[in-house]
C-alpha cells in the first residue's frame, strides 16, 4: 500500500499527518530539563571525540592504551597542546572521584550480599539435614519422615537457589563477576 493513499478505513478521507509531541502543560519543566541535558551531553561528547583525536596526535599515546596516571596528566595535556587548561583537568579528576565513591557500594548492597550468602548457607545446611533425615526415614518413620525430609530438601534447594541469585547479581552489579 503506498503512502499516498487516503485510509482505506473511510473511503475518501485524507490521511491525517502525525502530530509533533507536545509534552502536557505540567511536565514541560521536565522536558526542557531533559532537553537541555542531552544537549549538553552532547556537546560534552563533542569534546571528547576532539580530546581523543588529539591524543592520537600525540606520540606513545592511544585511546586504546593503558589510562594515564594523575601525575602524568600534566604532561600529556602540554605535549597534546589540548584546549583544556591543567587546573580544569585537575578538577575534573577531583569531581570524577567524587562520583565514583570509596568502591564498597552502597550499605543496600552489602546488606543484600550479606543476605544472598545467609540464604545460600542455610539452604545447603537445610539440603545436608534434608539428606539426613531421608536416610533415616526409612528405618523408622516410615511415609510420613520420607514426606517431611523430602519438604525440608525442597525448602533447603530454594533457600540456596534464592542466596545464590542475590549473592550473584550483588556481584554483577559491582562488577566482580
Amino acid at each position: 500500500m503506498a503512502k499516498d493513499t487516503p485510509d482505506q478505513s473511510r473511503p475518501g478521507a485524507p490521511r491525517r499527518e502525525p502530530s509533533r509531541f507536545e509534552p502536557p502543560p505540567w511536565e514541560k519543566e521536565r522536558f526542557d530539563e531533559l532537553a537541555q541535558e542531552r544537549r549538553e551531553r552532547d556537546e560534552a561528547s563533542v569534546d571528547a571525540a576532539a580530546v581523543a583525536a588529539a591524543l592520537k596526535a600525540v606520540p606513545g599515546a592511544s585511546a586504546t592504551s593503558a589510562p594515564p596516571t594523575r601525575a602524568g596528566t600534566e604532561e600529556i595535556v602540554a605535549e597534546a597542546d589540548l584546549p583544556v587548561a591543567s587546573a580544569e583537568l585537575e578538577e575534573m579528576f577531583q569531581e570524577l572521584s567524587a562520583e565514583e565513591g570509596d568502591g564498597l557500594g552502597s550499605t543496600a548492597e552489602n546488606v543484600r550480599l550479606g543476605i544472598g550468602a545467609a540464604l545460600l548457607i542455610l539452604g545447603v545446611v537445610f539440603a545436608f539435614v534434608a539428606m539426613r533425615l531421608l536416610s533415616t526415614s526409612f528405618e523408622a518413620g516410615g511415609p510420613a519422615a520420607l514426606i517431611g525430609s523430602t519438604i525440608v530438601g525442597f525448602m533447603g534447594l530454594a533457600l540456596a537457589g534464592a542466596g545464590l541469585y542475590l549473592t550473584v547479581r550483588s556481584l554483577r552489579e559491582r562488577g566482580v563477576m
